[in-house]
């Protein structure tokens, strides 16, 4: 599971930092907290769990996954945590795409503003 340690205690990292990786991976946050709850042993509200699944166009697979659970589940199932897709796979490689796309300008602009900028006489000479 992603960010395993930070959505345990999310306290302990900046806000914006912790709602960045939220941001990025792309899970519902309710599904995070949900997790801390079932971790920490507490039971969860199903009505909370099938209304956040509602919300993101959940797949046939994901409204079984979601009306089978019980309040003890030993951890939130990915059917939670990507209603949408019922595949793992697919869901990371769509995720994947969609990072890149967002991060590749920064990472252009890191790496290739200073090799123009600071070795402007060796790169014309190669």
């Amino acid at each position: 599971m992603c960010f395993q340690l930070d959505q345990m205690h999310p306290d302990t990292i900046p806000k914006e930092f912790f709602s960045f990786m939220v941001k990025t991976a792309r899970v519902p946050a309710e599904a995070l907290a949900l997790n801390r709850l079932r971790v920490r042993g507490f039971p969860v509200d199903l009505s909370q769990v099938r209304a956040l699944v509602d919300r993101y166009k959940p797949t046939e697979h994901a409204l079984q996954v979601v009306s089978a659970m019980s309040e003890t589940v030993e951890a939130i199932p990915c059917a939670v945590l990507h209603p949408s897709m019922d595949s793992c796979l697919a869901t990371d490689a769509e995720r994947f795409v969609h990072v890149t796309k967002g991060i590749l300008p920064v990472y252009a602009t890191l790496n290739f503003v200073p090799l123009v900028v600071l070795r402007m006489k060796r790169l014309l000479k190669e």
